[in-house]
Order: structure tokens, then sequence, then C-alpha cells
């Protein structure tokens, strides 16, 4: 009986050992998985990013890939699971990269395959080692459709942010400048990237600008919801834009302000 009691202690030695080993791989892989999921959200992996591209930080590369998958989602009409895409690819020939020196600043383009949904697309990307000293530029990315030229699987209807913002923009331009006793509304797009700003002159007696602090921001609030109103009336969204503001009494412009938001000071 001693070598089956022994033989039996053996076997429950192993099976703990194996049981143990199965539960160590477990946690490793559930830490691996925790570890190196996007801080961005869901993200198509670019299998040969590293290989390609350079000098740039694993923060913008989750950004890109990030990015990559919300545009890709924008174009899934056939309800594909972009989760499971591991044959996303930096095209040959296609990754150019520029550096500034003096300002330290990495800024560069390519373009990304992805056969098992037969679509492309082209990321521009630029890094901004330190922001603090670059006088407001920011390290940032862009995903959007490649050219006719650089279509590579077929034509698909392909929509991306750009286009959406074009297309917000036009629906706004149709209506300016324009102009009331209340307010002057006209439209700046020379901010680059299809960014629009609205620069309203608020038409405002300056008797109406007497008094205290709170007097003159009710006021204030007052005219700026004549503008969100008139928008409204043209079924636009006052909140998406960017405003800037200059109040004004016969022309002549007395406070200046600016207002990243569409809503009034009083909503």
């Amino acid at each position: 009986m001693q070598p089956n009691d022994s033989r039996r202690k053996l076997l429950t030695v192993i099976a703990i050992v194996f049981g143990a080993m199965v539960i160590i791989a477990l946690i490793i892989a559930l830490v691996i998985q925790v570890t190196t999921k996007n801080e961005y959200g869901e993200s198509i992996k670019i299998q040969n990013y590293n290989q390609k591209v350079k000098n740039i930080s694993q923060q913008l590369r989750s950004a890109t890939e990030a990015n990559l998958y919300n545009t890709a989602e924008k174009n899934n009409s056939g309800g594909n699971d972009l989760k499971k895409i591991n044959d996303a690819r930096i095209r040959d020939d296609s990754n150019t990269q520029d550096y500034d020196k003096a300002a330290d600043i990495y800024s560069g383009k390519f373009i990304v395959d992805i056969e098992s949904i037969k679509q492309s697309y082209l990321i521009q990307y630029t890094y901004v080692k330190d922001e603090d000293s670059t006088e407001g530029l920011t390290t940032r990315v862009m995903v959007s459709c490649v050219e006719q030229k650089d279509i590579k699987f077929g034509s698909f209807k392909c929509g991306d942010v750009i286009q959406e913002q074009s297309s917000k923009n036009e629906d706004i331009i149709q209506y300016l400048p324009y102009s009331n006793f209340s307010f002057n509304i006209a439209a700046d797009t020379t901010a680059g990237d299809d960014k629009l700003i609205l620069l309203v002159e608020l038409r405002i007696p300056e008797a109406d600008l007497k008094g205290d602090l709170a007097s003159k921001q009710s006021v204030v609030a007052m005219y700026k919801n004549e503008v969100a109103k008139w928008l409204e009336s043209k079924n636009l969204t006052p909140s998406q834009y960017t405003y800037e503001y200059n109040y004004t009494d016969n022309g002549d412009i007395i406070i200046p302000d600016h207002d990243q938001h569409g809503h009034s000071d009083d909503e």
C-alpha cells in the first residue's frame, strides 16, 4: 500500500503545482491585458508601427491607433468587428518624417492599409516634446481618407472628421455675414485644420454697460443669447462653434472677449 500512497501523493503534488501554474498564467495574462489597454479607448493596432515610425512617444502611438479605430468605425457599414483586426500595416514607402531642430518638433505622415476590411487611411501627426516651450503648439494626430490616387482596395464611401467639420462649416457659412440691430456676425476660417471661428460684434449701447459688474455681465449675456437664438432659428447648434466677441457702441470696440463655447453666460 505504501507505493500506492506515495504515487497518490505525487499525483496530488503535480496537480497542485499544475493548477498553481495555470492560475499564475491567467493572472499574468490579465495584468498584460490591463496594462496594454489603450488609454484613449478602443484601437486598431498597427503591426509594423515601431519598425516604420521613430522618435515618437508611446502616447502618440496610442492616440493614433485609437483615432484609426474611430475613423474606421465611421465607415463600418459592413458591421465588421474592428476589435479583431490584426492586419493594419503602414504601407511601404508612404512614411515620411520631418524634424524641426530649433523647436524640437517631429511631424510626419503615412498610409495604413487594412486588408481585412479593404480600407486605407492617411495618418498625419505632430509630436512636440516640450509643449511648454512651443508657444501653443501641441502634439496631435489626424486620421483621414486617402486621396483618390492612393486608393488600394477600391473605392468606398469614406468619411472622416475633416469632412464632418467641413460640412458643419458649410451649414453656417451660407448665412454669413449677418447683421442686425443687436449684433454683427462673420466667419474666420484662417485658423487652419478647417477650424471656423465666429467673429461677433455685440452692438451694446455704452449706457447699458454702466453700473456694477453683475449688471454689465447680465447685459452681455442677454446680447450673447440673441446670437444663440439666431443660430437656433437656422437649425444650428450654438455650442458647436467657437466665438470671438467684441462689444461695440456705434462701431467703436470697447471691450474684447473670447468664448470657446456657444452657450451664453446666463444659460
